[in-house]
């Protein structure tokens, strides 16, 4: 094989990788192995990722909105999923914006209807309020 036949199939394997879904034998497998981090919130970014969390274990799903944790039944699988009624701590935060982002953040979990999950991994969830995009992070040990 030639060089530039090599490279050509190279790329053309390197391409076909980038956008590929995790088939749907192990979506849920990959949703329950990690801890998700909040990217963006309906299209605006989140400016610090590590204080929107999302985890998704035995029918529950938890995290902390921003300023308080939050907890709720889930149902997902074949990418499709229902998320709440949620509930949270009632702690006030005087960072700026950060209670409008949480209410933001909790308001469009409860209208989930689908999820995507992509190699990288990244969580896609679609909401009536736009999609949440979430980043994979190492599962936390829980009590």
């Amino acid at each position: 094989m030639t060089i530039p036949c090599r490279i050509a199939l190279i790329l053309t394997l390197a391409l076909a990788s980038c956008e590929s879904s995790v088939n749907a034998g192990s979506e849920q497998n990959a949703i329950d192995r990690h801890d998700w981090l909040a990217q963006s919130i309906a299209g605006v970014a989140v400016p610090n990722p590590e204080r929107v969390t999302l985890s998704l274990a035995n029918g529950t799903v938890s995290g902390r909105g921003g300023c308080n944790q939050y907890s709720g039944p889930v149902e997902y699988g074949n990418g499709r999923i229902k998320i709440g009624p949620l509930i949270s701590t009632k702690m006030a935060c005087t960072e700026s914006g950060l209670m409008q982002l949480e209410q933001k953040f909790l308001g469009a979990l409860q209208s989930a209807s689908a999820y995507t999950v992509s190699v990288h991994p990244e969580l896609t969830i679609t909401t009536t309020d736009g999609p949440l995009v979430f980043r994979a992070s190492p599962r936390q040990s829980r009590p």
